[in-house]
């Protein structure tokens, strides 16, 4: 079970990473990074899972033509991103449980 729901978190993870960059085709030849559109991610992940995002990244950075800041944290993800969240600096991807939905999303009504 466990597998299969950090198997469903990876799926939506690398479905957000399209998202961020956009779905079009690489047009741009150049290889300078600053041309590059910039995607910060930052999840709470293991070893084995922290492997296979720099690989679905390595893939994406390539195909999309962008460059994606990946970043893991560790025991303080939490007031981290509550921080980020607070000072307008939150990545642009982040990690949230099923659990912290409800105390951490805001409705726009």
């Amino acid at each position: 079970m466990k597998k299969l729901i950090a198997l469903t978190l990876s799926i939506f993870m690398a479905a957000l990473l399209f998202a961020g960059c956009g779905m079009t085709e690489k047009t741009d030849v150049s290889n300078s990074k600053e041309d590059k559109p910039v995607l910060n991610v930052s999840v709470f992940a293991q070893e084995h899972e922290q492997a296979m995002y720099r690989e679905v990244i390595s893939r994406f950075e390539e195909k999309y033509n962008c460059t994606v800041n990946f970043q893991v944290a560790g025991d303080q993800y939490w007031p981290e991103l509550e921080a980020a969240l607070t000072a307008n600096a939150a990545p642009d991807v982040f990690y949230l449980g099923l659990g912290d939905i409800k105390r951490r999303v805001w409705l726009i009504k």
